[in-house]
């Protein structure tokens, strides 16, 4: 990564550039998180088999029963292993990048040309909320790439085996977090305005603050201490409102998509309790879709 980013660079070309700047560690650390989250295709898997033992679809024989018992630890320590991998790693990238790219913000705000006022495009107070937030932002977002890429690799893959079971069933789980992908492109911009809010209501109460610091001693003079302490309460009533906002739809975003799960299970059971009877659906079928329904 170069040391000095374009001022009008588009935010999914920053996000490249951040990952390029350790490249090897973000490679190595991404590889590790999207095992963490492939590996429990496996563990549905394993459990299908183990719960058709126990349930008698097939040949029941103790070996094969502590085989499966001793393969289902197998897949959760070694998940476990790459999560502590991955949490050794994956540091060093996110603290790297951030700092550096903080750092890049600070030397083009002091060593650029012209006054140094001119550079921000608010007052210094506000521009501390912005190296903390806006800079957590582009790393976060880069960040997540890496997770989109391991739920997308488990998703193909338990979608596929649950198809190969059962489709009708199968359809019948994809159909409720299709909805909530809908209701969140719904609900994106809405979204996107409370939180700018939240954000920018945020800024103003610290460029508040930094305004008030440093000029304490003309705020004495004119005995004005009440009339700033108002106007913090203001702000901070008003960046309140807006947080609360914020909080509120993005819970509500949460809420809906945690219940899918539950719907989801549900309908599990409603359309393979038929299926079980007629010998259709086993109860190592059920143990797999349950698993991969979170």
């Amino acid at each position: 990564m170069s040391r000095r980013l374009p001022r009008r660079s588009p935010v999914l070309l920053v996000a490249a550039r951040l990952a390029a700047f350790d490249l090897r560690r973000y490679l190595g650390g991404g590889m590790l998180w999207a095992l963490f989250y492939v590996i429990p295709v496996l563990t549905g898997l394993v459990l299908k088999g183990l719960f058709d033992q126990i349930s008698g679809q097939r040949v029941a024989t103790l070996d094969a029963s502590l085989w499966l018992c001793a393969a289902f630890v197998a897949v959760e320590a070694s998940r476990g292993a790459t999560f502590w991998l991955a949490l050794t790693v994956w540091p060093y990238w996110w603290n790297g990048v951030a700092t550096t790219l903080r750092a890049n913000v600070l030397r083009s705000i002091v060593t650029a040309r012209g006054p140094a006022a001119t550079r921000l495009p608010h007052s210094p107070g506000e521009a501390v909320s912005r190296f903390r937030d806006d800079v957590n932002d582009l790393v976060v977002l880069t960040d997540n790439v890496v997770d989109l890429i391991g739920a997308l690799l488990f998703g193909v893959g338990a979608v596929l085996i649950m198809a190969s079971i059962d489709p009708v069933i199968t359809v019948a789980l994809v159909l409720p977090v299709a909805v909530v992908v809908v209701l969140n492109r719904m609900l994106r911009a809405v979204v996107r305005r409370l939180h700018a809010r939240a954000r920018r209501l945020g800024a103003s109460v610290t460029a508040f603050i930094g305004e008030t610091f440093g000029g304490v001693l003309a705020i004495k003079t004119a005995g004005a201490e009440e009339a700033v302490l108002e106007r913090l309460r203001e702000h901070n009533r008003r960046r309140r409102r807006a947080a609360v906002k914020d909080r509120l739809a993005m819970d509500m975003l949460d809420t809906a998509t945690a219940a899918t799960v539950e719907v989801s299970v549900g309908l599990v059971l409603l359309l393979a309790a038929p299926a079980m009877r007629r010998g259709e659906f086993t109860v190592g079928d059920l143990a797999l879709f349950t698993s991969y329904v979170g």
